[in-house]
């Protein structure tokens, strides 16, 4: 087995959670580098092409995230060895990333123009891309995008569905998936139970602490967790930088909250 490190943000979310999950399912031991805000203006220059993630496996560098993805995928049996069904679970997660540049883009426009691209996606390729993707989902049996199990692809489609429906991203409706491709909501419950081996990182780590969780979200205050329930709902306060962030941990839906103190509530 090689000697892995996977470097990004110090965030449960983003392009480096899906190759963070497959490592951890996998229990394939791995260096978790995880990078600050604070920091990554130094240790930017020393990424291959100025981005995260990075992988590292026995001191030879890996970048790009769908590479990177695909690499774990193969160590930790999450990627089929049919070259078509290879080709598929591919074509997810190349539309993921597409979506993914769209949003990206926006991060830093000003806020008017960010307003409206963010509504331009919202009404055309987002509905889009999500629609295709339910569609491939259903065309394959509709549990899985791929080789009929649990793969990569899975992960990645997952993690952006999380994304859209948290709340996080201004000016893109949090019902968006539910209204225009409710099969991927469904795929992505189904995906967070399913696994045989859940994550123990860092979903278990967080459980046992949240309020590490609410720092690392950038919150102006760490949430304070009123109910013991695992699937209680965490109302998280956001400083505007951390728009950036995605939310997506399996465990416990998240709210935001425009108040100057963090608070949660019980499971429904």
């Amino acid at each position: 087995m090689s000697d892995l490190k996977l470097t990004y943000f110090d965030f449960h979310g983003g392009r480096g959670e899906p190759a963070r999950l497959a490592l951890s399912m996998g229990g394939v031991p791995f260096e978790d580098d995880r990078v600050a805000f604070a920091d990554w203006p130094e240790r930017k220059g020393s990424m291959p092409f100025g981005a995260m993630p990075v992988l590292v496996a026995d001191g030879k560098v890996l970048a790009q995230s769908n590479a990177i993805n695909r690499y774990v995928a193969k160590l930790t049996g999450l990627y089929p060895s049919d070259f078509w069904q290879a080709a598929l679970c591919d074509e997810a997660m190349d539309a993921v990333e597409d979506v993914t540049n769209e949003i990206v883009r926006t991060m830093f426009m000003p806020d008017e123009e960010k307003k409206a691209r963010r509504e331009a996606l919202a009404e055309g390729m987002i509905p889009l891309y999500l629609k295709r993707l339910g569609q491939n989902l259903t065309a394959h049996g509709g549990r899985y995008f791929a080789d009929d199990r649990l793969t990569i692809a899975d992960l990645k489609v997952a993690m952006l569905i999380r994304q859209l429906r948290s709340g996080i991203l201004d000016h893109l409706p949090t019902d968006l998936p539910d209204r225009v491709a409710p099969e991927l909501v469904d795929h992505f419950q189904r995906v967070m139970k399913d696994p045989p081996s859940r994550p123990t990182t860092p979903s278990a780590a967080w459980r046992s602490d949240r309020q590490v969780y609410g720092k690392v979200l950038g919150a102006t205050d760490s949430a304070r967790v009123l109910s013991q329930c695992p699937r209680s709902v965490v109302v998280v306060c956001l400083t505007s930088a951390v728009e950036t962030l995605s939310l997506l941990e399996g465990l416990c839906p998240v709210r935001l909250c425009a108040r100057q103190s963090c608070c949660s509530r019980s499971c429904p």
